[in-house]
């Protein structure tokens, strides 16, 4: 990669917009050096280009802010961008060529072999449909399994449709009282509020006539499946909020902001993500389930039903299932999760709050694996979205993701999870606004990436001297890749005395606080 190219992932700051009104989450973005020249005299700066997956015939489109930072100004009816030089205002006049210039234009991964078109079987082989009373419900499996092994699937899934909901009268709920492991296990939702803080009663705001409309469609949901009631002597009143989907809908929320400040903060704890990841990493096939309306598969206490108070355009309602937007509401569910798939978790899945995953080495040990889940969602009532599950995959959608991002910015090798006692190196940089860190492990000669990091620089830390920015880099990765630093031998690269520096810190206290850390 070029030295003027850094790219670099970053969560997305929203979604970019066509002239259609279409949608596009942004991969990723790079920072490129972009020149403007009429042959003679030219102007580089350095864009911040966000990366997108989108048939056009243009390789790069800039915006306003890019031509302001350019300082250049375009004229469509003249056909010429004027822009500021090192000697003054220069011109470029258009010489577009509309037939030539669109067969001229090679697209970005042009190069990459074209993805073959799946036949109508194949499609087929991929979508299942196991309740015939619901054909338009299809579960994925995963279109690499072997005949057999489909067959055995569907067969499976076809005796199992019971601990899928297909409709919002199948979500029955997790009983209050479950035994699991021959114990009695109590499993409801209790808000324990500060009894000094006084119930608030939210001003109610009225929405517009299409988000009522799509509120009172989902309050009559919600009614028919008995996750709420009427609420005739609320305690605390909250507002509906009302957000867009991505496919045009709304979705129904609770302002609950008053209620959770009045709460304590759980104490249970919630696993490292990161090693749910790193787990499936030499696991060849997945499972991914995701539950039916999960929250609302657990039960309100009694007698906090009345605080979940919301205010609707046909009264006041409350829930009787757990909703989200409550504070604790996840540690609820993974309390759920980590009790009923105790035996299961870490050997052959892994559970994060509602997302669960089913790992198999085998095609074998899949179906036996699945038949396990299935036992143990039986055991407490909780019911799947079929929709939203797909069986016997052999990668994750974030996988693909990557994949495509590697054909627009870098030949960057995926993502992998460490060995038990490798030898693992950290790279540093520093920048003016940001410090990052890379760790990798060195395999077959070659360096592969197991975790990235970045901070952007607050305030004074901006004008730190570059030693003391790598070092700030080290602590910070230290900081939030400790599960590495504490079970793995660390080796830190970087051109700068950074181990003298962190050994000999008398001339900064922020440095000597680093040291001891």
């Amino acid at each position: 990669m070029p030295e003027s190219i850094r790219a670099r992932r970053t969560d997305p700051r929203g979604p970019l917009v066509g002239f259609s009104g279409k949608h596009a989450w942004p991969l990723g973005e790079v920072d490129l050096d972009v020149t403007i020249t009429d042959g003679i005299h030219e102007r580089t700066e350095t864009l911040d280009l966000s990366i997108i997956r989108s048939p056009s015939p243009y390789n790069i489109i800039l915006g306003r802010p890019a031509m302001q930072r350019m300082k250049m100004v375009p004229s469509v009816i003249h056909r010429v961008i004027k822009f500021q030089s090192e000697i003054g205002i220069r011109s470029i006049h258009s010489s577009y060529e509309p037939t030539k210039q669109i067969n001229d234009v090679k697209r970005v991964d042009d190069d990459v072999p074209p993805t073959p078109m799946k036949t109508k079987e194949e499609e087929d082989a991929t979508k299942l449909v196991i309740n015939p009373n619901f054909p338009e419900q299809t579960i994925s499996i995963g279109a690499q399994l072997s005949e057999g092994c489909k067959h055995k699937l569907k067969k499976l899934l076809q005796a199992n449709v019971d601990v899928f909901a297909w409709d919002y009268s199948d979500m029955t709920g997790v009983p209050r009282t479950l035994t699991l492991e021959g114990k009695p296990f109590v499993m409801e939702h209790r808000l324990k509020e500060h009894k000094h803080i006084e119930p608030v009663h939210q001003k109610k705001r009225n929405l517009s006539a299409e988000r009522d409309e799509a509120a009172r469609k989902e309050v009559d949901e919600l009614l028919k499946a008995g996750i709420i009631r009427e609420s005739v002597y609320p305690i605390w009143i909250a507002n509906q909020v009302m957000v867009k989907k991505g496919d045009g809908g709304w979705r129904m929320c609770v302002d609950f902001t008053n209620i959770n400040k009045a709460c304590p903060k759980g104490c249970y704890p919630l696993p490292e993500i990161d090693w749910k990841v790193e787990s499936l990493a030499e696991q060849k096939l997945k499972c991914f389930l995701d539950a039916y309306k999960g929250y609302h598969q657990i039960q309100m206490t009694e007698e906090d039903e009345d605080k979940t108070t919301f205010y609707t355009s046909k009264g006041t309602y409350c829930y009787r299932k757990m909703p989200f937007g409550l504070k604790n509401a996840g540690a609820t569910y993974q309390r759920l999760v980590d009790k009923a798939f105790a035996t299961q978790i870490g050997r052959n899945l892994e559970a994060y709050v509602d997302d669960m995953v089913i790992k198999s080495r085998d095609e074998e040990g899949l179906i036996e694996d699945i038949l396990e889940t299935f036992g143990n969602l039986r055991k407490i009532n909780m019911k799947l979205n079929p929709k939203k599950c797909s069986f016997g995959v052999e990668e994750e959608e974030a996988g693909r993701a990557l994949e495509q991002m590697r054909k627009y910015i870098a030949d960057l090798p995926t993502l992998t999870a460490p060995k038990s006692k490798e030898i693992l190196y950290v790279y540093l940089a520093a920048s003016l606004e940001c410090v990052s860190a890379v760790l990798m492990a060195e395999r077959d000669k070659q360096q592969i990436p197991i975790y990235f990091v970045s901070r952007v620089l607050q305030g004074a830390e901006a004008n730190y001297p570059e030693l003391e920015k790598l070092t700030l880099a080290l602590v910070h990765a230290a900081r939030r890749l400790r599960r590495y630093f504490q079970a793995q031998p660390i080796v830190v690269l970087s051109d700068k005395p950074i181990r003298q520096i962190l050994l000999k810190p008398e001339k900064s206290g922020r440095v000597a606080k680093w040291a001891i850390e």
